[in-house]
């Protein structure tokens, strides 16, 4: 019988290898993420992360926007969906289980009444987010629910969204006559 390498797409060893170096040298389980944000004009902004193409961001035209490209709150919900995504494809291959089909529906409510500065206490933020997954596999439904109940409890986004976080802020004012020296 053949040894199985891949499953959902993901290298074995290769994780196998991954987690090997987090146990063996805690300090590589330590992460820092950067992205860099820049406006480009009316509420179009793009975000750049590590070497990839830069990402458009905008608003739909109810809220003044162009609707060239998916909203803050669309892109929060993205990252959220993304990360479940990914959580259910490494934890399905590390317990032997092969996903035929996986979708996540998220959806989120908020209020934009402080943002807007209509009311000056309140969550600025989703007050709700509701995310329904859709998974397709062989496995018995004990193994997905499992499966779904470690996801959601070690997922790093979801995590960061579900309870506070510390969060540090400055703002840098350069002189605009610098640039054109």
């Amino acid at each position: 019988m053949a040894v199985q390498t891949r499953l959902n797409g993901l290298d074995l060893g290769g994780l196998q290898t991954i987690v090997a170096g987090w146990q063996s040298d805690p300090a590589k389980r330590q992460t820092v993420w950067r992205t860099r944000v820049e406006w480009q004009d009316g509420f179009g902004n793009t975000f750049q992360s590590r070497s990839h193409a830069p990402v458009l961001v905008d608003e739909p035209t109810s809220l003044g926007g162009t609707d060239s490209a998916a909203n803050p709150a669309e892109v929060l919900l993205g990252a959220l969906g993304t990360c479940l995504s990914i959580g259910y494809a490494l934890n399905a291959a590390a317990r032997g289980i092969e996903l035929k089909h996986l979708a996540l529906d998220l959806e989120g409510d908020i209020d934009l009444g402080v943002f807007g500065g209509l009311v000056e206490e309140g969550n600025a933020g989703y007050s709700d987010i509701r995310v329904r997954v859709q998974v397709q596999s062989d496995a018995p439904r004990e193994a997905l629910e499992a499966l779904h109940e470690h996801v959601v409890r070690t997922s790093p986004i979801l995590n960061t969204v579900a309870r506070p976080v510390n969060v540090t802020s400055e703002v840098v004012v350069s002189d605009p006559s610098a640039a054109s020296r």
